[in-house]
């Protein structure tokens, strides 16, 4: 039998030194945890919902009724839309003078619209009642208001 010198010995330890420490190495990989950076596209979003008055508003006198308004929402895109708010407004538009939409007229949130408001992609959503309009009942004059056209704004978000 042969026996081993000390540098036989010391060149054992590190080969048993080696293999215990790559093993461990070994082990390290499979365990390990880590992190890292990436990135993702988001769509560049959706067309605008469009907005059709349906209701015919007319006849309209001081002190009279309020009036449904009624719109359709369009939403011509690939992609379904979920309305948070949707109003009506008087625009400040009228086109006579001596009438101005807002010391005449008043509009109305409907109370009962409920949200969110799904609108799927090419889909139309019809008949929905935004709000009311109303022709104001003053104790001035409202003649200059006969046949007046009233504007409209309308805001889908």
């Amino acid at each position: 039998m042969k026996r081993m010198t000390r540098k036989g010995v010391i060149v054992t330890g590190a080969v048993a030194a080696a293999a215990v420490i790559g093993g461990g190495a070994a082990f390290a990989y499979w365990t390990t945890n880590g992190s890292d950076t990436g990135t993702a596209g988001a769509a560049t979003g959706v067309a605008a919902v469009g907005i059709t008055q349906t209701s015919a508003l007319s006849g309209l006198y001081p002190g009279g009724p309020a009036q449904n308004i009624v719109v359709d929402l369009t939403n011509g895109d690939t992609i379904p839309v979920s309305l948070e708010s949707l109003t009506a407004a008087l625009d400040g538009t009228s086109d006579e003078a001596n009438c101005p939409a807002a010391a005449n007229f008043s509009v109305s949130a409907n109370p009962s619209l409920s949200f969110p408001l799904e609108v799927g992609a090419g889909a139309t959503v019809q008949d929905i009642t935004v709000g009311t309009i109303q022709m104001q009942n003053l104790a001035t004059n409202q003649d200059d208001c006969k046949g007046v056209t009233v504007n409209l704004a309308y805001a889908a978000g």
